[in-house]
């Protein structure tokens, strides 16, 4: 033997140690995915060699798994060090919605410093309650209370409004936000937070809050509840939002007048006629497009009359 071959022996055989290694995980991966489904979608969430689009494919496979794959999907969210694993694990405990994700979901609010995580497990407990009163169960009865507590407690904006849309999911009136929006010495976000999750929370029992909030200190409070008075299409808040037409801020005055075509009411277009004079031509272009609206849907209703 050469002391050339000599030389390269290490070398071929690394190089088939090498190609051994790669057919045995290929061997492996291939018997996950004919024989060990369930196996073969946690791979792809923990694997940090999986894309976005391979992620969301196996949140939802799993999610179609459902009831099975939840022991394992709290041990995840739960003991896993990968945060990426842990995030798709509440978005999937959320959509298969079992209550028993229930406390660890909440755990998760209070102890993952990663955003991301908190915001999932947000909005996978608005869809687990949503669902468990859909079916006319129960969840854990003091899940919604801890869920408000914990999101005073957090100064994440983002964390906030997720949190809205979740407790607007549920829809129970226990969601409505103590302080209401409007209060004094409240944080921003949290006012935020609690006007949004009106805006979420179904039917009109939102509405005296919502009228409270367009009231607000600050602008960004009285637009979102400017908005969702519109969304809630009920004509008794049309007085309100007649008066938020001379709100100083632009943007309040937009999303009211948005509000006023919405909801269809004619007592509002001689007032959405003097929003023409606006210095704003935005203002006056949106005007123009309420008060079409208006009457567009007034000779509909005397057409369906007639």
């Amino acid at each position: 033997m050469s002391i050339f071959t000599l030389a390269l022996t290490p070398f071929v055989i690394g190089v088939w140690g090498i190609l051994g290694i790669l057919i045995i995980w290929t061997i492996y991966l291939l018997i996950l995915w004919l024989f060990f489904p369930m196996q073969w979608h946690f791979h792809q969430l923990r694997s940090i060699w999986s894309g976005a689009k391979a992620r969301n494919d196996a949140v939802e496979a799993l999610a179609k798994i459902g009831t099975p794959a939840v022991p394992e999907l709290l041990q995840a969210l739960q003991h896993s060090h990968n945060s990426n694993l842990r995030k798709s694990a509440a978005e999937t405990l959320g959509m298969i919605g079992d209550t028993r994700a229930i406390p660890a979901l909440l755990q998760a609010l209070q102890d993952s410093k990663d955003r991301r995580i908190r915001i999932h497990a947000a909005m996978a407990l608005g869809k687990i309650n949503h669902k468990a009163k859909a079916l006319g169960k129960t969840s854990e009865p003091n899940a919604v209370p801890a869920f408000i507590q914990i999101v005073q407690n957090i100064g994440d904006a983002d964390f906030s409004m997720a949190t809205a849309f979740a407790l607007g999911e549920i829809g129970d009136p226990i969601v409505v936000p103590e302080p209401l929006p409007g209060s004094k010495n409240v944080p921003h976000h949290l006012r935020n937070y609690a006007t949004v999750t009106l805006e979420e929370i179904k039917g009109h029992r939102a509405i005296p809050a919502l009228l409270q909030a367009l009231k607000d200190s600050d602008a960004v409070i009285r637009r979102e509840a400017a908005f969702a008075l519109g969304k809630k299409g009920d004509h008794s808040v049309v007085p309100a939002l007649l008066q938020a037409l001379k709100d100083s801020d632009f943007a309040v005055r937009s999303d009211a007048i948005w509000a006023l075509g919405k909801i269809g009411d004619t007592r509002a277009v001689q007032e959405l006629l003097q929003a023409f004079q606006d210095e704003d031509p935005s203002i006056r272009h949106d005007a123009a497009d309420a008060v079409l609206r208006i009457v567009d849907a007034w000779d509909l209703s005397q057409h369906q009359k007639s």
